[in-house]
């Protein structure tokens, strides 16, 4: 019996689980997981499934090669640290980054290629629930007083090392839950997902990710529309009244009163950033490069890490023969996505490709929390796994 168990899924199949399950352990785990990925294509002889199989796939492999080449060629020492009279963000750290990401481009090739209905579908719902043990994280966290960071008390985190991040993963779990939900026939799972809807708009208060809020109202709406439009309709009145208690009752939103603060400040962040692009247009400066500039082009004023914007950053970071790169082998998966699911009459899982697509846009347009391997998975397993969609042989 117990030599059953393991009977249920393929090995690749086990591999695309351990793949979600390990985001709900740690970054370490998923980042393990992923550098192990080659190692598991040679042993089982699938070397090549990780190939790409046109142009289009190739682009991926491309953008890396780009990373390297400007990381290589522009990346230095930045974040000075008076304290400890050292770097945080050492040159030699950008370069390994650069070459696990050409790495991550060959991982991606081959789980897309092993990717099936059952591995998707299955994963999909082992988050869904793995989201109630995360939500219990940061209610501990809540109880026990511990922070991400000191510099940000009274947010939570969970596992995933930083609010935003947790923010972004919500927004996948919510849109997650509600496609399980509709999806599922029996009752009892029917109660499962809404709970775990539940429990994850709890935790937006405890991460107190403003965009989030925002992001998950415009893409419930997206998916409702293209799903059903009578549902639309009560989303949309949720929407308003929510909307209208919030502004009688601002307080109601957590650190509303700062927003105003915080966008004058990433205004700043954009401008120092876009000079950068214009600087170096053609291959950008590598990565995590407007942590180096930040001082030069902003004038010491708007420190940061990155550009808090997934457009500015990859242009800054890639230019625009990287920036083209990515958009190409993004908008070749996404629309192969789509296409299997309408081939398909894949109606549910249409809806949930645009409502996750649309979290993507506009939450990367005040951040670039999708780059990071927590969050990353679910974004590129439902957008790029086009296998996952077609009509079952």
């Amino acid at each position: 019996m117990k030599n059953n168990v393991w009977k249920i899924y393929s090995p690749n199949e086990w591999l695309i689980l351990l793949l979600f399950a390990s985001a709900f352990i740690s970054v370490f785990a998923i980042v393990g997981v992923l550098i192990l990925v080659p190692v598991y294509f040679f042993v089982t002889k699938q070397a090549r499934k990780a190939l790409p199989e046109n142009v289009w796939e190739w682009l991926i492999v491309a953008f890396a090669l780009i990373g390297i080449i400007s990381t290589f060629a522009f990346s230095k020492n930045a974040l000075w640290d008076s304290a400890t009279n050292t770097f945080q963000l050492q040159s030699w750290y950008l370069k390994v980054l650069s070459i696990l990401i050409l790495i991550l481009s060959i991982d991606v090739t081959f789980l897309f290629h092993i990717l099936t209905k059952r591995a998707l579908t299955d994963s999909l719902k082992l988050s869904a629930i793995m989201s109630y043990p995360c939500f219990a994280v940061a209610l501990l966290q809540k109880i026990l007083g511990l922070y991400a960071s000191p510099d940000r008390p009274g947010r939570f985190a969970s596992v995933f090392r930083n609010e935003n991040y947790y923010g972004v993963a919500i927004e996948c779990l919510v849109l997650i839950s509600l496609y399980l939900l509709i999806r599922e026939k029996e009752r009892k799972n029917k109660l499962l997902y809404a709970g775990a809807i539940a429990f994850n708009l709890a935790g937006l208060w405890l991460c107190q990710c403003r965009t989030a809020f925002l992001v998950i109202i415009f893409s419930l709406i997206v998916f409702l529309s293209i799903f059903d439009r009578k549902y639309l309709f009560i989303t949309l009145g949720i929407a308003l009244l929510g909307g209208l208690v919030i502004w009688l009752k601002p307080s109601l939103l957590p650190r509303l009163d700062s927003l105003s603060d915080n966008m004058s400040f990433r205004l700043g962040i954009w401008k120092a950033a876009l000079k950068g692009f214009l600087d170096n247009p053609i291959i950008g400066r590598g990565y995590f490069s407007y942590s180096g500039l930040w001082e030069t082009y902003s004038s010491g004023e708007f420190f940061a890490i990155h550009a808090h914007n997934m457009y500015l950053e990859v242009l800054l970071n890639f230019g625009i023969t990287g920036f083209l790169s990515l958009v190409g082998y993004s908008g070749y998966q996404v629309i192969e996505s789509v296409k299997a699911c309408r081939n398909s009459k894949r109606r549910l899982e249409t809806a949930l490709i645009f409502s996750i697509l649309c979290a993507l846009l506009l939450h990367g347009a005040l951040d670039t929390t999708f780059f990071w391997p927590q969050t990353g998975i679910f974004f590129a397993m439902i957008l790029a796994g086009s296998n996952a969609y077609k009509l079952e042989k």
